[in-house]
Formats: structure tokens, sequence, C-alpha cells
């Protein structure tokens, strides 16, 4: 598995990082919706969200890269005073499909840094907070994107942080049951086939077994 692909316009990742030295990511509630704050303000214009888990070392997310014309629209609307070297170069280049994945690793570092950069404030603390290099690994088809949410979903359960995974907090199941607006719910439901389904899916034990074994 290639855990630095490249991002591509329509395409889905598993994005996953974690901190240096298994330092905590988060010590409260406040450093989680900071976290997922940030996320969204440096991330939302290039990307759609599909799952997230925030586990107290390190997380994931489950993504899809948008189009071309979206990322256009959405750069156009920043003010000049701020659009980055890394944008500008991105609206100017003919062939904008060479440089999707730099504006996309750009502004997921600026995400790192402005998280880092608050919660060392606030805990009195110097250095760098995540991994040097963010692991990112392309997600073929429909059928693996469903285990991979399985897996995203289950992952608190899976480090033994709760034995139900309806009481971890922290991930994207009660996201997209009550249908929050910054996941993109519908496009998830739609993929298994129901909210039912997709409920159906996260309580059958067996997927478990099924995404690294395919």
């Amino acid at each position: 598995m290639n855990t630095l692909a490249r991002f591509e316009p329509r395409r889905d990742y598993h994005i996953y990082n974690r901190t240096n030295n298994k330092e905590l990511l988060f010590r409260n509630s406040e450093n989680r919706r900071y976290f997922l704050n940030r996320l969204n303000y440096f991330l939302k214009d290039y990307v759609k969200f599909y799952a997230y888990s925030l586990l107290p070392n390190h997380f994931h997310l489950l993504i899809k890269v948008r189009s071309i014309d979206e990322i256009i629209e959405n750069i156009k609307r920043i003010p000049n005073i701020k659009i980055t070297k890394t944008q500008q170069r991105f609206l100017l280049q003919k062939d904008k499909n060479d440089l999707i994945n730099d504006l996309i690793v750009n502004q997921f570092l600026k995400f790192f840094t402005s998280y880092s950069k608050g919660f060392n404030k606030i805990y009195k603390r110097n250095g760098n907070l995540f991994a040097r290099s963010f692991k990112r690994s392309l997600v073929y088809n429909d059928s693996r994107l469903m285990y991979w949410h399985y897996y995203i979903i289950h992952n608190a359960r899976k480090h033994n942080i709760v034995s139900d995974f309806r009481d971890h907090q922290w991930n994207s199941f009660l996201g997209i049951i009550n249908e929050v607006n910054w996941l993109v719910f519908d496009d998830v439901i739609s993929l298994f086939g129901g909210k039912a389904e997709f409920v159906q899916f996260m309580e059958t034990e067996e997927n478990g077994k099924i995404l690294f074994s395919s």
C-alpha cells in the first residue's frame, strides 16, 4: 500500500497522522473541537470529508479531493492579500492536475502547523507536535471505501479505548446519522444504500476481518 499517494481530483483517500514520541494529541474535548475547526478552515475548500476518528495520539480521515473547477472557484473567493504562492501558481498553471498534490499537501501542512501552534501556546510546549510525513493512501473502489469507514469508526475499539464503537464520541458515526453538515453525509448514506444499511454495516462484526484480507 502506497502511504504517500499523490492527490488527484475526485479520488478518495485515507489520511493518517500521529504525534511525535506518542505524545498526546488531545488533552480535552476543547482540543478536539479546535482540531476539527482548524481542519475545516484549511481543507474544506479542497476536499470533502467522509469519515474521521480522533484518538489520544493520532487521527484518521476519509476524504475525497474536490474537482478542479470546485477548487478554482473556492480559491478565487479568497481575498488577494491572503492568497498563498502555491494557490496563485495553481490558478496560473495551465495543466492544473500537476499541482493538485502540492496544493493539498500544502493545506494539510498549514493545518498541522496551525493546530500545533495553538496547542503549544495553551500548554507552554515547544516544537513540532506531529510526525513529519502524514500518511495518505488511495482508496481504489467503493467496496474498499465502505470498509475504511468501518475501520475508522471502530478505531477506538481497536485500541481498547471503548468496548462499543458507539461509546466513542469523536468519530463520524453519529455525524453521519445526525447529518452533521461539514461531513458529506448524503454521499456516505448513498454509498451504503441508506442510513439503516450504514448502521447495519457498522454493527456487523465480520466486516472488521475483511478489510485487509481482500
